[in-house]
């Protein structure tokens, strides 16, 4: 039988390094490690996360025999930590778990929303809206590359409100603005340990709606309802909407392993790229930057 041999040598804060790699199976020594016959580990490289299961004891000075079920090594890598696979493998990612390296799911969430105007030369602010809830939900894509690192893209609808207040003659009226658009995100994602991770990549959001209604102080609209994606619209008032804008998704996730079915909250926040509204009508020229924060649950099969 064709076998590794794994040199495990022992170095502070354990780690020992993985001499040879031939076929499914490995000779780990018996130095600085301790494993049961019989039983599976989780071993912790360079290379990622492995599975290995023991079959003979380190009795007669040999080490240990083991092979590899699932995940891989290389020559070279060295052993950051091993642990025991609890019964029913809970203890283990999901792509150890499963051993494969697609996995697909839905999304749904609330997000809130929150704008600024600002001067266009300058970037000085002008005034900025209370942020306003939403939700939107869709569908997940994810790549594994590694048990560390993997590509997670979501299609996803979108809506979301703002809302503000401004002073005509003396009189105080309520502006607000409801958006909805479709996303594509594509995210990178590294879990730094087995329960958190961290994103960040990019999203393009394509308009679908775009409306703004006035209120008085009694909460009676003012006006009819605008239409701030129609071209006649921003013509008569100087203005250009952008029906297509990118932003920037930062956020932290937190992943519970339901046996096949893994669900992650996680958190985003969205820096804007560009403005979302400029304001050629005035002097000096606007423009209103939107930013967004979501709260999402994800489900992955």
């Amino acid at each position: 039988m064709k076998i590794f041999i794994i040199l495990l040598m022992a170095i502070p804060a354990f780690s020992q390094k993985i001499i040879k790699v031939r076929g499914d199976n490995i000779l780990i020594s018996g130095d600085d490690i301790s494993l049961e016959e019989g039983k599976k580990y989780f071993i912790e490289t360079e290379s990622g996360e492995a599975l290995i299961g023991t079959y003979t004891n380190a009795s007669t000075g040999s080490g240990f025999v083991a092979k590899i079920l699932e995940g891989d090594v290389a020559e070279g890598d060295r052993i950051s930590s091993y642990r025991k696979k609890k019964v029913g493998g809970s203890s283990g990612s999901s792509i150890a778990r499963s051993g494969k390296p697609f996995q697909f799911g839905i999304f749904l969430g609330a997000n809130q929303m929150s704008g600024k105007t600002v001067e266009q030369d300058s970037g000085e602010e002008i005034s900025s809206t209370d942020a306003g809830t939403g939700f939107q939900g869709g569908a997940i894509a994810e790549y594994n590359f590694s048990p560390k690192v993997a590509l997670n893209t979501k299609l996803g609808y979108h809506v979301t409100t703002t809302s503000g207040e401004l002073t005509i003659g003396g009189a105080t009226f309520t502006r607000n603005t409801d958006l909805s658009f479709v996303a594509l995100q594509p995210t990178i994602k590294f879990r730094f340990s087995e329960m958190f991770n961290v994103f960040a990549g990019v999203r393009a959001g394509m308009a679908m709606g775009f409306t703004q209604n006035t209120e008085d102080s009694n909460g009676n609209p003012v006006g009819q309802e605008v239409d701030l994606l129609d071209e006649a619209t921003q013509t008569a008032g100087n203005f250009e909407v952008a029906s297509f804008g990118l932003d920037i998704p930062l956020g932290l996730g937190v992943k519970f392993n339901l046996g096949n079915l893994t669900v992650e909250p996680n958190f985003t926040y969205y820096l804007p790229i560009g403005a979302s509204i400029e304001n050629n009508g005035v002097t000096p020229a606007q423009e209103v930057l939107l930013s967004n924060m979501a709260l999402n649950i994800d489900v992955l099969f």
